[in-house]
């Protein structure tokens, strides 16, 4: 079953809530009435950069929360919350990114277009 997703469905993607208490975590949310498809859209912060896996999509409506274990932290922690967390909808867990108090966090689209940021 494949999704109708409009290309305009991508402007109304917003970062809603970043934070940089363990674990750090970056809230995605469509805020239209079309389902819309992350695959290929980026999480940015300063050199960092994170892809949305393929095959992740959001209805109209629903955000992800992806969880970040950065190198700083071991990563027998991030292995343990992705074990926790695993099949739950809405939640995605990386341990390659981490984010820093004080820097901006971007949503950049498939082009590399920021379309979202928020500051920490």
């Amino acid at each position: 079953l494949a999704l109708g997703i409009s290309e305009s469905a991508f402007a109304n993607l917003t970062i809603t809530a970043v934070n940089v208490e363990s674990p750090d975590y970056v809230i995605v949310k469509n805020t239209s009435s079309a389902p819309t498809d992350l695959a290929g859209y980026s999480l940015v912060e300063d050199d960092s950069v994170w892809k949305f896996p393929a095959g992740t999509k959001l209805g109209a409506g629903e955000s992800v929360k992806v969880y970040f274990f950065s190198k700083k932290k071991k990563a027998s922690e991030g292995a343990v919350f992705a074990k926790a967390n695993a099949g739950k909808p809405g939640v995605i867990v990386s341990v390659s990114f981490g984010i820093s108090p004080g820097e901006t966090i971007q949503l950049r689209d498939r082009s590399g277009k920021t379309i979202s940021s928020k500051s920490v």
